[in-house]
């Protein structure tokens, strides 16, 4: 789809729409993905993917209607570089219309930021390796 800045990188950007007529051999993930359409922007330096979004086209069910999202759920995941090492999510956020077993509904709007990432950091040292002795 083009060529855009995103999170301060230079991105590839690709829309993902489902093929027409496609069948996985996944019954489950494949239904689940012909309803979806999405945009990701890919990092033309690592190749790896700064951006996330997705939507669903129609109703998505779960386990023989005991869940079901219905049309229109977005999806939004980005991530970000930190201190030049890793790739580590950044914000996550959902919207999304369900019933949970044909019974009750819900209407969220969800939003998960990350931050403040730091190394972990351990100290370890040798201990004898000698037998203890019995209590």
């Amino acid at each position: 789809a083009g060529e855009e800045t995103a999170a301060g990188r230079e991105c590839w950007v690709i829309d993902a729409d489902p093929k027409p007529g496609y069948r996985a051999r996944d019954e489950r993930s494949g239904k689940f993905l012909t309803r979806m359409r999405g945009r990701l922007w890919i990092d033309k330096s690592e190749y790896a993917w700064v951006r996330v979004e997705a939507e669903s086209l129609d109703t998505v069910s779960f386990g023989w209607f005991l869940a079901r999202i219905g049309k229109g759920a977005r999806f939004t995941l980005e991530q970000r570089r930190v201190n030049d090492e890793i790739w580590l999510p950044r914000l996550i956020q959902f919207r999304f219309d369900a019933r949970l077993g044909m019974v009750k509904s819900f209407n969220r709007e969800v939003e998960l930021s990350f931050r403040d990432y730091r190394k972990f950091q351990s100290e370890s040292r040798v201990v004898s390796t000698s037998e203890l002795p019995e209590p």
